[in-house]
């Protein structure tokens, strides 16, 4: 993953050799396997746009500078907007965790797309899409729909990002973005083995290698056009 202190990172890179994973980020000054996040937002928010969707949500665990994928994915949605869309509204709905309770809850993720999507649904009853961070984050906004009552999509749409394996599966059917991460894990990982066999002169060279996968949104049963 892109580490959240770059400067860390680069210092080790120079003993031993380092590949990040993540967000699009030219400055980190080691090879990396990149995420336009950035593009990724702009998939969803086009399609959105294209369903007559006007009033938005975007739903996310804590947004700031140490999570820059969560924030790219938001400009992406919020530029697209504004190009296409200037009549529309992006609503956004975060609640700030500590990373140690992100690392150690299993169910954190969903539980905050429950409980985001409540107070969505209260605060902003016009919105007809919520677009969750993740997918894991998208189940919970869900499960938090069908519990007012309410039908997905028919009443609300609802897009994720990462199209994880059971986004694909019946009942959740989730429209997403997938990221082609088993490749982006693959090149991160011959990346790291081409360094370690290289000669020590050129295993820390000034070189850096980036490898981006372009992010395809995935349509599927969570999203329909909106009539309002």
């Amino acid at each position: 993953m892109i580490p959240q202190n770059p400067e860390l990172a680069f210092k080790l890179n120079d003993k031993i050799p380092v590949i990040a994973i993540g967000d699009r980020k030219n400055e980190l000054g080691i090879d990396t396997v990149d995420i336009n996040n950035f593009n990724a937002g702009k998939l969803v928010a086009k399609h959105l746009i294209e369903l007559n969707h006007k009033n938005i949500a975007y739903v996310s665990t804590t947004l700031n500078d140490h999570h820059s994928a969560r924030i790219r994915r938001l400009k992406g949605i919020k530029k697209e907007y504004e190009e296409n869309c200037p009549e529309g509204n992006v609503h956004i709905f975060t609640r700030d965790i500590s990373p140690k309770t992100e690392i150690k809850s299993i169910t954190l993720e969903h539980d905050v797309g429950y409980g985001l999507t409540l107070e969505c649904i209260k605060k902003a009853p016009e919105i007809t899409t919520i677009v969750a961070i993740n997918d894991m984050v998208a189940y919970g906004v869900i499960d938090a729909i069908h519990s007012l009552g309410l039908k997905v999509p028919e009443d609300i749409s609802v897009c994720g990002f990462d199209n994880i394996y059971p986004s694909k599966l019946s009942p959740i059917e989730l429209t997403t973005v997938d990221h082609s991460l088993e490749k982006c894990g693959e090149s991160a990982f011959n990346l790291l083995i081409d360094k370690l066999k290289a000669e020590p002169s050129k295993a820390h060279s000034s070189a850096i290698t980036r490898v981006e996968y372009v992010s395809k949104l995935v349509v599927r049963n969570t999203t329909k056009k909106s009539t309002f």
